[in-house]
């Protein structure tokens, strides 16, 4: 059972890189919940991503941060949700060099300005 949960988280996680608009916003959201209740299935579901997976999600929360510097109405909560999930990544830190390494790589100092 707790197999079956990693792979939806993964997929959860993996879902952001193909969804736009208010789902993006729950899913970024939910990504960043299932971390504050569950940071071993979260740390497990980031490790199993592929690398370039993993890569493209970065890219994705920073294109989407810089695409919404205003709230919309449609998503008023993106950059928080986004954020809030950033921080969760960095948390968890599942890889050697780090992972801040890479949100400031791709620009995610710039976009939260």
């Amino acid at each position: 059972m707790i197999y079956r949960a990693n792979v939806n988280h993964t997929q959860s996680l993996e879902k952001i890189l193909n969804t736009k608009g208010k789902q993006l916003e729950v899913l970024i959201g939910l990504a960043a919940q299932i971390h504050n209740a569950m940071p071993a299935c979260f740390k497990d579901a980031l490790e199993s991503l592929a690398n370039n997976t993993a890569e493209a999600l970065v890219q994705k929360m920073v294109d989407t941060l810089n695409s919404s510097k205003k709230p919309s109405p449609e998503c008023p909560r993106m950059r928080r949700a986004i954020v809030e999930l950033a921080i969760s990544i960095v948390e968890t830190r599942t890889r050697p060099s780090g992972n801040a390494a890479d949100f400031r790589k791709k620009g995610m100092v710039e976009a939260r300005s």
